[in-house]
């Protein structure tokens, strides 16, 4: 193992911890602070199709988002783990209960019942992370799924990454491989280009 991969473990366990070590109440008071941030943005107001995801691990819960995006009548998708492709695919999702258990525990849509919808068609993508930097570059659980979707050609959508003001550091190690997001959003501000901005 790599002195890069074996800090990016370090700081994978350090903020799961940290993640874990929040009351249930601390996590919903900043999960809702956070989903009415990112409700607030244009990005959100001009985008027809929205991608989510499903949080583990204590992770920023997007529920707040999805309600909004339905109240609005927009499209809202949740990704499903291709093993096959190693990428994700995206499927049309109008009610939470429809997601089901799936690849490392996510909850993810029936591919067998919804819709998928190409990548081309997604005009936001609200990505978790584990921990981000503040050029928008993001430690994940190591797969690397999210960095091949926002790489990918197909991938016109701007991407808001959402998580707790804690888990932002100055800067992250890197691969080559990795790419940056657009936006990040804490309960506590906004982040582009590496400039923090007051939330709205």
């Amino acid at each position: 193992m790599s002195d890069e991969a074996r800090e990016k473990d370090v700081l994978r366990s350090k903020f799961i911890a940290l993640r874990r070590a929040m009351t249930e109440a601390e996590r919903t008071k900043k999960s809702e602070a956070i989903c009415r941030i990112v409700t607030a943005h244009n990005q959100f107001h001009e985008a027809s199709v929205i991608a989510l995801y499903s949080p583990i691990r204590h992770e920023v819960d997007t529920e707040g988002i999805f309600h909004a995006a339905r109240r609005l009548e927009k499209t809202t998708a949740y990704p499903l783990v291709s093993k096959e492709r190693n990428m994700l695919r995206f499927f049309s999702v109008d009610e939470q209960d429809r997601l089901i258990p799936g690849t490392y525990g996510v909850r993810e849509p029936d591919a067998r019942y919804t819709p998928e919808i190409a990548l081309h068609e997604l005009d936001m993508i609200v990505v978790p992370a584990v921990s981000l930097d503040m050029d928008g570059f993001r430690l994940g659980y190591g797969g690397g799924y999210y960095d091949r979707l926002l790489s990918d050609p197909s991938t016109r959508a701007h991407s808001t990454a959402i998580v707790y003001d804690f888990q932002v550091v100055e800067r992250l190690p890197r691969d080559e491989h990795d790419t940056p997001v657009d936006r990040i959003v804490t309960e506590n501000r906004v982040i582009v280009g590496s400039q923090t901005h007051p939330p709205v």
